[in-house]
């Protein structure tokens, strides 16, 4: 029994070392939150190289609505009205292609940050920022950024 509450102890503690503060910038808004290292995120960009990261609404909101709002109310809330300036968004969104276990063969827009704060150190090879529909983490592990695993290595 006490083998078992150890482990238990030591996984919660792994957890939470996995979970890491995030500054991250686009134009003139910034968004400081907590991402969790997810070892199964794999996304990469096709097109740029670049790895995704893949934030909740409510950053995908606070960081993009002034730039994006046609965009991501036409994800969000299913609009079927015009996507505005579609044109001039066509080199700023990345459409990822990706599979979950429940899913497959879904899509993703992705936005560019102008910058990236892992913890204090500055991510200069910066990620695309992907769309999440739902939150993450609980009440207890709250994050709202599932981290790409190549972060593992900062």
């Amino acid at each position: 029994m006490l083998n078992i509450i150890l482990f238990a102890i030591k996984k919660a503690g792994i957890y939470m070392e996995n979970i890491i503060e995030l500054l991250i910038g686009f134009r003139d808004k910034a968004v400081v939150t907590r991402g969790f290292l997810d070892t199964g995120n794999n996304l990469y960009d096709r097109v740029t190289g670049k790895p995704i990261v893949v934030a909740a609404p409510d950053i995908i909101k606070k960081l993009y609505s002034k730039t994006y709002g046609s965009i991501l109310s036409f994800y969000f809330n299913g609009s079927t009205g015009e996507i505005k300036d579609l044109d001039n968004f066509q080199n700023r969104i990345h459409m990822i292609s990706y599979s979950t276990i429940s899913r497959k063969d879904n899509v993703m827009p992705a936005f560019d940050c102008d910058f990236f704060f892992l913890g204090s150190k500055l991510i200069k090879a910066k990620p695309l920022i992907g769309m999440s529909m739902v939150a993450f983490g609980n009440e207890q592990k709250s994050y709202s950024v599932l981290l790409h695993n190549s972060f593992s290595l900062y």
